[in-house]
């Protein structure tokens, strides 16, 4: 889709967005710093600025193009996280097809060590996305990127409907992210329809090792080393953190059809010996 739209087109469909991220936990700051702002413009072109520093011009990072050499265009807000002294990003793109592929195109889920990028030759930082895997696999040609298809049914299927639940949310070592698929039959009778929830340790993604199988968990009997959950013939129309923590799938009429505990909240004692930090939701603002 994006070689065959106009720049305006893009910005109208694929707004360049600036997510308020929060700083690195040692940082001190509990609130996102306008010394540390990351941009994501809907020509594939990553920046970091610092609007602290009066003169200062905003850092490209990297630019992402398909290997259909098409942008790379983010289709939702993006997500910041810190793990140790690096940092990482996640965000839902748009993936063109390539030749001999799938004519659609796809969402997929890019995750990026943004760290390891900035320590690469300038000149190298255009770095090309690969096709992917079905949602059940993850790719990892370069240990700075990784890529998981958010699809059910993998191939040259185009789903009947395809939403993604909400952006991508890095809490406590993982990153969550949902979607809705329906597929048809010709006949128009429905073959499948699906929501897939995401719960992935998304360093052990980035190996640069190529495939990387991604284990289906049970909501009753949920597992640490989880990575999706399959709700069949149920649609959710929203994913969200609760003020308890917990990460919840909510169908058309509100109601919980998912949860799963994130760290966020839980008793006393817990949290590297903190007491539960519950959650608060923050926003930029213009006067």
């Amino acid at each position: 889709m994006g070689g065959n739209l106009t720049s305006e087109e893009m910005e109208i469909i694929f707004p360049s967005r600036i997510p308020s991220a929060f700083p690195s936990p040692g940082s001190g700051h509990d609130k996102p710093l306008l010394s540390d702002i990351c941009v994501y413009l809907s020509n594939g072109a990553f920046y970091r600025l610092s609007l602290n520093e009066p003169g200062s011009s905003p850092q490209w990072i990297f630019t992402f193009v398909s290997k259909a050499d098409k942008i790379v265009p983010q289709t939702t807000d993006f997500d910041i996280s810190y793990k140790g002294e690096e940092t990482f990003l996640a965000s839902t793109v748009f993936l063109s097809p390539m030749s001999g592929q799938a004519t659609h195109d796809t969402d997929a889920l890019l995750l990026i060590n943004i760290s390891e990028i900035e320590d690469i030759q300038a000149n190298e930082s255009t770095a090309k996305v690969p096709p992917g895997q079905g949602g059940g696999r993850a790719e990892s040609e370069q240990t700075f990127m990784s890529v998981v298809h958010l699809e059910y049914v993998h191939g040259s299927n185009e789903p009947a409907e395809k939403v993604i639940l909400a952006s991508p949310v890095f809490v406590m070592g993982k990153d969550y992210v949902s979607f809705y698929e329906l597929n048809r039959q010709n006949n128009g009778k429905i073959k499948s329809m699906v929501t897939r929830l995401y719960a992935m340790d998304f360093s052990r993604l980035m190996t640069g090792g190529g495939k990387i199988d991604l284990k289906e968990g049970d909501l009753d009997d949920q597992k640490q080393d989880d990575d999706y959950y399959d709700i069949l013939n149920k649609e959710a129309v929203m994913m969200m953190v609760d003020s308890s923590g917990e990460l919840v799938l909510l169908d058309a009429e509100g109601n919980v059809m998912a949860s799963l505990a994130t760290g966020l909240g839980g008793e006393p004692g817990e949290n590297d010996g903190e007491t539960p930090r519950g959650v608060r939701s923050v926003y930029w603002k213009i006067d």
